[in-house]
């Protein structure tokens, strides 16, 4: 009898850490083209390879595209990391962001060290929508920027 539920209980522990373990593909539903705010900004993303996405924010001013940020993010092991570069910041080397959170319509990735932001969120709002957000403290506050973004292919 004692043995039957501590079988019972590694049985459930096993499955437990088996779904924790994240596929990069069941992230695949904001791979595409998003215009962000209704702009001529764009965050684009696509796959490159089972553990990789990759992705761009760009600007679009008369004939010019002006890449702002590019980013990858990249299944290592069991973890998962968005890491973007930014022209203007951090000297434009790239900051890692560990995924912490995962559902099927929400990302939640962080990176405490980070001055600002800490947290950059993706929510699917629906096969064409997502609201994103950077959030953190900055100069001592708590401060969030919001975006919406749609899809455009």
């Amino acid at each position: 009898m004692i043995r039957s539920k501590y079988f019972i209980v590694l049985f459930f522990l096993v499955l437990i850490a088996c779904k924790t373990q994240v596929e990069l593909s069941e992230m695949s539903w904001f791979l595409g083209k998003w215009q962000v705010n209704e702009s001529n900004s764009f965050e684009e993303w696509e796959s490159v390879a089972d553990n990789l996405y990759r992705g761009k924010g760009y600007k679009i001013r008369k004939n010019d595209t002006l890449v702002t940020e590019t980013i990858t993010i990249v299944q290592k092991g069991k973890e998962v990391f968005y890491i973007p570069s930014v022209k203007d910041q951090n000297e434009g080397k790239p900051v890692a962001f560990k995924l912490i959170s995962k559902n099927a319509e929400e990302l939640i990735f962080e990176n405490k060290n980070h001055d600002f932001p800490q947290r950059i969120i993706y929510v699917k709002v629906g096969e064409d929508q997502i609201d994103a957000r950077i959030e953190g403290i900055k100069q001592g506050f708590f401060s969030e920027v919001k975006f919406k973004l749609k899809r455009v292919y």
